[in-house]
């Protein structure tokens, strides 16, 4: 009896038939590790989650600057949820989430810029709120808006990773560069709004919410894979 040769597998295939999940390949072909995997899919999922929340932020700013919501200008609060949500999750293996010390995460160059970012969300959040609750425009307060947009962006537009592979840090980076450039707008569209006379700060009383709404977009869309 003549015996019939058994079909070549590749990898994936193998997988399947074993019940595994078939392999993930980074940019250059090569399978990604199950501990990089879980970073890539961590990190996407902390970006579509920050996504959210920003996407929210532009439209209530866009629905309060209509006037008909009130209620729309206690924005701002939606970013202390993204301070501590970047505190917390955006390196689990870090203090509070993780089992690395306060003082160790700090001397990290990415933990230190992600930690710093959430400082900055924090202090934008306290001084536009406290703008918006006392009507105060012409004063100092509210020129804190575009400085910290103005700092986001550039923290997004240096902001490195610990990717050793060149093709996967620029993708990495790439994606965030329209985030940047997103932020620099909106601090520009908000400086006007402030600087500009009265009958002037139409155009970019709108342009800033916009910016939010975009870079929630960008973020929702973000990718590593």
């Amino acid at each position: 009896m003549s015996q019939i040769p058994s079909p070549v597998l590749n990898a994936d295939a193998k997988g399947a038939v074993l019940g595994t999940a078939p392999r993930v390949y980074n940019v250059d072909g090569i399978p990604l590790t199950l501990h990089a995997l879980n970073d890539s899919i961590e990190s996407e999922s902390n970006h579509h989650w920050m996504g959210l929340v920003v996407l929210a932020m532009g439209l209530l700013a866009l629905l309060a600057r209509t006037g008909k919501a009130p209620w729309a200008e206690y924005w701002p609060l939606l970013l202390i949820g993204i301070s501590v949500f970047i505190f917390v999750q955006a390196d689990t293996e870090c203090w509070p989430a993780g089992s690395k010390s306060l003082g160790a995460c700090w001397v990290d160059p990415e933990v230190f810029q992600h930690r710093m970012a959430a400082i900055v969300c924090a202090a934008f959040a306290i001084f536009e709120l406290r703008v918006r609750r006392q009507h105060r425009e012409n004063s100092k307060l509210a020129l804190v808006f575009p400085l910290m947009c103005a700092i986001g962006g550039a923290v997004l537009l240096t902001h490195s990773h610990a990717i050793t592979n060149v093709k996967e840090t620029l993708l990495v980076e790439l994606s965030h560069v329209p985030l940047g450039i997103c932020a620099v707008f909106a601090g520009w569209a908000r400086w006007l709004e402030l600087r500009l006379p009265e009958g002037d700060r139409n155009v970019p009383s709108w342009i800033w919410p916009a910016c939010f709404v975009l870079i929630g977009l960008g973020l929702l869309n973000y990718r590593e894979m």
